[in-house]
């Protein structure tokens, strides 16, 4: 069993044995001089994107297994069972792209994808540190959120987080109504489903009465300038 902390202590070791420093390596992949010291210390980031991890592998001369944690080889698996594609393959292009799903106005979810979002797959790596294949984007039509994600927003969720894993800001259904809602486990069947603004009140709700959509990640502002 490889978590991540583990593949974070297993390359300090690596980097020791081949002998390099922190500071060396973070330079070598292009990355400020306190990058890999904050990942393998701190866990900033909790995992690195497939292109550090590839370049550090080759800098390294290893395995790319051998710094890929269980969690991201399930998603990876699942991804290329249900894509027909493998993970790896699509990581080699030059870009990302996102569906971006329909939340109409009535809150009733039609699962219909209106767009998408194309990223550069380098310039992604650099801020986003999670597993690209698995994201979707989704507008915030409520204030309810306020201030930390506006009306019009796009907020992008991560598919493969089916179930509560903490309290955060998860994309949920509950019947036909999709929300954007801050979610605390009060007990082992009841959720408390929270607001931002400070104008709507909890919800409390049943277990078996939310769907878990994914888990929000990050929020486009798209502030105007």
């Amino acid at each position: 069993m490889s978590d991540i902390e583990t593949i974070r202590i297993k390359l300090a070791d690596i980097i020791h044995k081949k002998g390099y420093n922190f500071r060396e390596l973070s330079l070598k992949i292009g990355r400020k001089d306190s990058y890999i010291q904050q990942y393998i210390k701190y866990g900033l980031p909790r995992r690195l994107n497939e292109i550090d991890r590839k370049k550090i592998c080759q800098i390294l001369n290893i395995n790319e297994e051998d710094l890929i944690d269980d969690e991201l080889k399930r998603t990876q698996t699942n991804f290329n069972a249900n894509v027909g594609v493998s993970y790896s393959e699509l990581a080699g292009r030059d870009y990302v792209d996102i569906d971006i799903l329909s939340y109409k106005a009535s809150n009733k979810y039609q699962g219909e994808i209106i767009g998408k979002m194309w990223l550069n797959f380098t310039e992604f790596g650099n801020w986003y540190y999670t597993n690209p294949f698995t994201l979707k984007i989704i507008r915030q039509e409520s204030d309810s959120m306020e201030p930390k994600i506006s009306v019009g927003n796009l907020v992008l969720f991560d598919t493969s987080i089916k179930k509560y894993i903490g309290e955060g800001v998860y994309v949920i259904r509950v019947g036909a109504i999709v929300q954007i809602k801050r979610i605390q486990m009060e007990s082992g069947h009841w959720f408390t489903l929270k607001s931002d603004n400070e104008l709507y009140q909890d919800i409390n709700c049943h277990v078996n009465d939310l769907e878990i959509m994914g888990r929000a990640t990050y929020c486009l502002g798209g502030e105007r300038l």
